[in-house]
This record gives structure tokens, sequence and C-alpha cells, in this order.
């Protein structure tokens, strides 16, 4: 793999530079590695690595990957399961007997396959007001303990959180003696020659050769990302397409321990205290695309983007790396990937149902169950059905005969109603009816306005009526319209704000979910 990655192959399927047309060369922008079974198709880097500098993107340049750090994290606790250093039933509390109490049946295994539900701290930091960027691993773990209670029953759900690997990186470090980044270099990076690679610990001194990240401006204008601390466990390396290829084949292919057997424990897929299978193994996401299976984790960190995609079925992988903040990794990675899958139209053509993806865009839309205590919202993106439930990510809805199979196994079908469609879910003999949040047909934004009051957030949220519109003032958004949603629902940055009524109804409760929080409770003040 050195040998070849000093020396990117010349010849290339045309139509892999225009998967990155958009990209100018004075603006943020990508680096891209190709390999098969080891061998290296392509590399090239598009784009700005430094827009005062305009140095360009190589393949060589350094970023900064977010969440595709956990596979990583996860193989550190791979290792230490495998050495009975940890325990994947432990309780966390084990390990951190500080936590609280209500974390007691919250297991290793539970944080390595994000069926803990512990909360997501980008999202409670975003709900709260607070910058991401200024989240220390303190800070996370403070904010996780001034939670009233979890999402979820440990091991019910499949909810991805990264304050998950923030707690596995601490436990890692108590039960191991060494810090993430010694237990990372010792490891993995030493080992296998990933030289450009490391666990970015010192904010004053950036890595060298490392390309900036920016954050996109509602004008076509970028601003340079500027941290105030760094989370470590579910995000904070630093590295290169070339070492995460030279990592995916050591992962896949290597034959001396401890390879075998921990390829085997990363890529089994997790379970739920049920049985039930998760999409998601060892901080590797495990699905299937075209009716073949994926092995693929993304990472997205404000003014940074990753995506390394895996197909053992063509023994490929994709490694690729942006700097800006709006980049859509995921579905340019599967662009790139397809150019080099000749195989792909006939993994298509076994499972794909007869319905049209004009069709598919129609289930599209949010689904309540008739206690409005359960929900689903299915997404239509790149051609893809995607359903989010308690996670924030999605498991992608796999075409089978006329519904729907999630990864997991539960069948999804619409059927046609003259509302529209209604979705329905079968999962081990039983069956649930979800209707969808249809619209009123008038809407009185008085009805909803006050202050509501979160404990967990120390934060406080006030709608207010502007013209024949719900409006909603946020700690850090400023003044932000609302979406209707849905009868009592309401939509904005993402989220949705269900409100609830007492028996003579009135409003009393405000429930929101998205971005990893499912459903968190605000109880109205008053107005």
């Amino acid at each position: 793999m050195s040998c070849i990655a000093s020396a990117a192959a010349t010849s290339h399927p045309p139509d892999v530079d225009a998967v990155f047309a958009d990209i100018k060369p004075n603006a943020p922008g990508c680096a891209v590695g190709v390999q098969r079974a080891g061998e290296l198709l392509y590399t090239k880097g598009y784009g700005a690595a430094d827009l005062q500098s305009h140095a360009a993107i190589t393949p060589m340049k350094r970023f900064y990957i977010g969440s595709t750090t956990k596979q990583f994290t996860a193989a550190i606790a791979a290792m230490l399961i495998q050495q009975n250093v940890l325990s994947p039933g432990m309780s966390v509390r084990h390990y951190l007997p500080d936590m609280p109490v209500f974390m007691a049946d919250v297991t290793i295994d539970d944080l390595i396959h994000h069926t803990s539900g512990i909360r997501d701290y980008t999202a409670l930091s975003e709900l709260a007001g607070r910058d991401i960027a200024t989240q220390s691993d303190d800070a996370i773990i403070a904010q996780a303990k001034h939670q009233l209670g979890l999402d979820f029953t440990p091991g019910t759900q499949f909810s991805y959180s990264s304050t998950n690997y923030v707690l596995l990186a601490r436990i890692l470090e108590r039960t191991s003696g060494l810090s993430l980044d010694q237990l990372l270099a010792a490891r993995i990076f030493t080992p296998l020659g990933m030289t450009k690679t490391l666990l970015w610990t010192d904010l004053k001194h950036p890595p060298t050769g490392m390309a900036r990240g920016y954050v996109p401006l509602e004008d076509n204008g970028f601003k340079p990302l500027r941290f105030d601390a760094l989370a470590r466990g579910g995000t904070g390396m630093v590295t290169t397409v070339g070492d995460l290829l030279r990592w995916e084949e050591t992962l896949q292919h290597a034959s001396n321990p401890p390879w075998p057997t921990l390829r085997k424990q990363m890529l089994t897929k997790g379970k739920l205290r049920s049985g039930e299978s998760i999409p998601y193994g060892y901080g590797i996401e495990l699905e299937t695309w075209h009716g073949a299976p994926v092995e693929q984790h993304g990472g997205s960190f404000e003014g940074w983007k990753a995506q390394l995609l895996y197909l053992p079925h063509e023994d490929l992988t994709v490694a690729l790396l942006c700097n800006d903040g709006g980049a859509k990794q995921s579905m340019m990675a599967r662009k790139v990937a397809q150019l080099f899958m000749p195989h792909e139209t006939s993994h298509s053509q076994q499972i794909r149902p007869q319905q049209t993806t004009s069709q598919e865009s129609l289930y599209a839309g949010v689904y309540v169950s008739a206690n409005r205590r359960a929900m689903r919202v299915i997404q239509f993106d790149d051609a893809h059905l995607r359903m989010l439930d308690a996670s924030s990510s999605g498991v992608l809805l796999d075409p089978v005969g006329t519904g729907y199979r999630t990864q997991g196994g539960a069948e999804i079908h619409f059927v046609r109603t003259g509302n529209g469609y209604d979705l329905v879910e079968s999962m081990n003999h039983t069956r649930q009816a979800f209707l969808p949040l249809l619209a009123p047909a008038r809407v009185n934004p008085l009805g909803y306005t006050g202050l509501f009051r979160s404990t967990e957030l120390a934060a406080d949220f006030r709608f207010r009526a502007v013209a024949d519109k719900l409006v909603l003032e946020h700690p850090a958004w400023g003044r932000v319209p609302l979406s209707t949603e849905g009868e009592d629902a309401y939509g904005a940055k993402g989220y949705l704000f269900l409100f609830e009524r007492n028996r003579t109804g009135q409003i009393t409760t405000m429930r929101v979910t998205g971005g990893g929080l499912w459903m968190m409770v605000f109880k109205r003040q008053g107005e």
C-alpha cells in the first residue's frame, strides 16, 4: 500500500470528476480514494484546503473525520474485551460509578451498539443553545449526568448517540491506564503504518498538513471553523484517505492476530435484548444497498465531512474526506462506488419492487401511533427511503416484493388510504399501524403560545404568534418560523415539536424529537 499510495492511478473513469464537478478550485472541497483488494484504483483532491493560502486539496491532506472515529474507538474496546480487560455485559456504572443510577442497566455493549437510551450530546447542546465545538469530554459527561432518565429502556431500541462513545472512551482509559490517543497510536496507527493519522488533542497546535474546515453561509460564502474544545471517542481523529484505505484493507483481510477474531467481532450486527438484530456493529453501519451488503460509517462535524464505505461483494473501498460542512458525503461516496461496480445492476434487479421513485417519494412524512407515543419518520433522498425512529441517522428501507424491510428485520408496508398512506410495521408476529400527520384545515397559532421549560436542558423555549405563523424564540437560533407538520405538530431545524393536550383540551406539554433525541419533555410554564 505504501508503494502505490505515493503514485495514484493515472487512468480512471472520466465520470469520477463529474461527481465533484460542482467544487470550485477556490472553494472547500474533498479528497477521494478508491481501492479494490488492496490495489489503489483512484485518488485525487478537489478544491482548496485553505481559502487564504489557496493551497489545493491533495490525497495527502489531513482531515478531521468526526464520527468515522467511532470504529477505531470500538476496535480498541474489542481488543480489551478479547484480553478480558473489559466485559461487554458489565454495567457502565461498574467502570464509572459516579454516573446516575438510571444508567445501572446500560452495558458496555449498549454503548458500542447505540442501544443505551442515553441522549446524544450534539442534539442536547444544539437545543440548549450551546456550540458543540465548545463541548469537552468533561462537559459532555456532566451533561449526561444532568439528565433525569433515558430515552428508552436499555437494549430495547437502537438510537445513534455520540455520548455513548465519549463514555466508552473514558472507560477505555480507566481500564487500561492509558489515554485514548496512546491506545490508538500503540495498537492501531503505529502497527498499521498509519503515519498521517492521530487523535487531535492539542487545540493550540493543529496537525501539520491539515485542511481547514469551513462552514457554508447563506450567501454561498464560507467561514472557517474554530474549536474551543475537542471531544474524544465519538470523534477526534485526523487522517488521510490513504491511511483510511490502509485501515480498511487490514480490517477486512489481515490474517495475523488479532485481526481475524477482531474482524468477526466488529462486523457482526448488534442485538437488542429481544434477540432482534440492529444494523450496527462495532462503530460500523451494516446495511444493504441494491440488495448487497455494505459496511460504512460517515462523519460530520460542522466544517468537515467524511465517509468510509466498503462493499464486500466487490471488495471495494471508497474513502472520502471533505472540508466543506455542506458536502453530501454519503451520496458522493456511493456515486463514486457505482462507477467501479460492474455487478451493481444485477443486484438491484433481484429485489427492486415494481414501484417508481416518484411513487416512493409520496411515502415521505411523519407517522404517529394512535396514542401519539410512537413515531416513524420517513425520508426520501437520493432515490432511497430511510426510516428514522429513535435514531438520528435512521436505517435504509430495503425494497422487497411489494414492501420494504429494515436492517433489523421489520417489514414495512405503505397502505393507500383516502388521506394518503398509512404505515404498517410487522415484527416478531406483532403488527402496529402508524397514521400520517396531516395538516389541519385551519391553524390557530395562539393556542400554542407561551413558555415551555426543560429542566434537563436548563433551557426555556418561548412560542409566539406572529401574524398567522407560530414562531419559536430560541436562545441560539433567534426567532425561527415553524412549519405546520400536522395536528398539534410543528417542525424547524430538523426537529419535530409535538404538543400534547390534557383532558380538557389545554396544551400542557411539548415533546421534541430529532437529532438523536426521542420525545424529550418540555412543560408549559404559562404565557
